[in-house]
């Protein structure tokens, strides 16, 4: 029998006799195929034409490296490609492509697939479409690879979609796309840092607009399975891929884009993660009044009070009252400025923390009102 052994699934034991001269099947042979051949036995598998004993299971392709382009119940079979019949569609039966290789074009465009799908592991290698494609049981595309683009248009999961470490190269459109429930693997993503999510529980996005139709994809499925941290998490990561896809265009544009982003990566995400985190607020207040403070300690020419030394336990503790209480702009008046740069810094952490703490405001009433 064939030598093959997948990587993901060490129980898989392919039937299918190697061909001559070689220690693997048609299906799993990495060398140049014999195409009328590799057609030939592939209607066989899928026909149920044969010996049980002798072939794989009719929807198990695990491993399969199809050299022809891939389309599913649609056209005629043609030198240059291979078709799924619809019956493969219309069964309950799991469809497996574990670890297949698909090196032409793949066309899954109006499948509905009735039963759990398998993509674990697969590499597509060139154009794929799942155009308006219906996945009524789970699909699984944990650690599948993308090398060209693909095409999630208008696709519906109606049980679970699962992509932790899935791989996009290239463009994937997510437009119009669908799910019930949203799978990212352990944790599922988690805000932690200021990155772009290229690498967001083990997804990989290269393109600006796949990374902004995949995260507004995962945050619908989120709110559609009530997932609120994850569906407010998945909006983080989609609001920094917009805005980074507006920096495009004339140099003009580029520049007015880039002031906005400036001001929204200062103003909305540092401190608050644009209302997805409740303790990014608390630490940027912290931060503020911290650094205001030590300004205050280790400048004393700056303030009209009593100097005790710049390592005392009292200069830090009076310079962390006077910044706390300019921060949150109750102004005692035991403590003032000294010199027109005083008065700049006070009135700038003053402007800090009133915005600061408006903005705490609108996330904390934000989450209570859910």
């Amino acid at each position: 029998m064939c030598k093959w052994r997948s990587e993901l699934e060490e129980d898989y034991r392919c039937k299918v006799a190697p061909e001559p001269g070689s220690e693997f099947c048609i299906f799993h042979d990495p060398g140049e195929k014999d195409i009328e051949r590799f057609k030939e036995e592939f209607y066989k598998q899928i026909g149920e034409i044969g010996a049980e004993d002798e072939r794989n299971p009719q929807y198990d392709f695990t491993g399969y490296i199809f050299p022809l382009f891939v389309t599913f119940g649609q056209g005629v079979p043609t030198p240059e490609c291979v078709v799924f019949p619809k019956q493969l569609g219309l069964k309950s039966e799991e469809v497996v492509f574990l670890s297949a290789t698909f090196e032409k074009k793949a066309d899954f465009s109006g499948a509905t697939f009735r039963g759990n799908v398998s993509f674990v592991g697969a590499v597509f290698s060139n154009i794929t479409n799942f155009l308006g494609t219906t996945f009524e049981g789970g699909a699984d595309f944990m650690g599948a690879r993308f090398k060209e683009d693909v095409l999630f248009w208008a696709t519906t999961f109606k049980a679970s979609a699962n992509f932790w470490g899935t791989i996009f190269l290239e463009q994937a459109d997510f437009q119009r796309s669908k799910a019930k429930i949203m799978s990212l693997g352990p944790g599922n993503p988690r805000l932690g840092g200021f990155g772009f999510g290229r690498e967001r529980c083990g997804v990989i996005l290269r393109d600006t607009a796949t990374g902004y139709t995949f995260w507004h994809f995962a945050r619908r499925a989120f709110v559609e399975q009530d997932e609120r941290q994850e569906a407010d998490a998945a909006y983080y990561f989609e609001r920094i891929w917009r805005l980074k896809a507006s920096v495009a265009g004339p140099w003009w544009r580029k520049s007015l884009a880039a002031f906005f982003y400036f001001m929204d990566l200062l103003l909305l995400r540092i401190p608050i993660a644009y209302g997805a985190s409740t303790l990014r607020p608390i630490a940027s207040w912290m931060s503020v009044i911290f650094c205001f403070a030590a300004v205050y300690a280790t400048c004393p020419t700056l303030l009209a009070r009593a100097w005790s030394g710049l390592w005392t336990v009292s200069n830090w503790v009076t310079s962390l009252y006077f910044s706390v209480t300019v921060f949150t702009t109750l102004g005692l008046g035991d403590v003032k400025p000294a010199r027109l740069l005083g008065r700049m810094l006070i009135s700038l952490e003053a402007v800090m923390g009133g915005l600061l703490i408006a903005l705490t405001v609108v996330v904390i009433s934000r989450k209570f009102m859910r």
